[in-house]
Order: structure tokens, then C-alpha cells, then sequence
């Protein structure tokens, strides 16, 4: 290796190490209310049989036979959570959240 090829390294290295920040440097934390969720659930249940909201935990269940939110939509079986009121196009979002999935499910 030579000495410039050396020097470049070096210097690749510094720039390398100081344009990594933390994973949220230059977002802010933007309060949710309840008019930003949409809750998306098989058409023929009502919302307490496929969705719960307890002690600041969301909960969503899905099963293989559910149909789908809408009569006339061709999605498979599914329960989601949507946020609406801030949507992607207003900029770069970056979302935090846990899953859970159950053994065999």
C-alpha cells in the first residue's frame, strides 16, 4: 500500500465516522390523537372483535379466514392501523413500533 493510498484511507475513515448520527438525528416527535388512526378491519366484524386499545398498547388481530376491510376489495385478510392527517408525502417519516406475533400463527 502506498502512502497516499494510506493517507485517502485515513481520511475516508474520519468522514465515515462523523456521518453517522443517531438513527432519529433531525426528526421530531409529532403527537398522535385519535382522528390520525384509521383502524382497517374485515368488513362483517365490528371494530372490538379485531382491535383493542389499552394502557397505550395497540392491538390488532387477523385471522387466515377474515374477508376483507371492504366487501368489493380484493386485499387479502387484514387488520391495520392507518395514519392519516400526516401523511408521507409531507416529507421523510420514520416509525417506531413493536410487534408481536405469536408462536404458530
Amino acid at each position: 500500500m502506498t502512502k497516499m493510498n494510506l493517507i485517502f484511507l485515513i481520511i475516508l475513515s474520519k468522514l465515515f465516522l462523523v456521518s453517522f448520527g443517531e438513527p432519529t438525528d433531525g426528526f421530531i416527535e409529532v403527537a398522535l390523537t385519535d382522528e390520525n388512526f384509521e383502524i382497517q378491519k374485515p368488513y362483517d366484524n365490528p371494530l372490538e372483535k379485531r382491535y383493542s386499545f389499552e394502557n397505550g398498547t395497540h392491538r390488532v388481530w387477523v385471522y387466515a379466514d377474515d374477508k376483507p376491510y371492504d366487501p368489493n376489495s380484493l386485499t387479502q385478510p387484514h387488520t391495520e392501523i392507518r395514519i392519516q392527517g400526516l401523511d408521507y408525502w409531507l416529507g421523510l417519516w420514520q416509525f417506531e413500533g413493536s410487534v408481536f406475533v405469536p408462536n404458530g400463527t
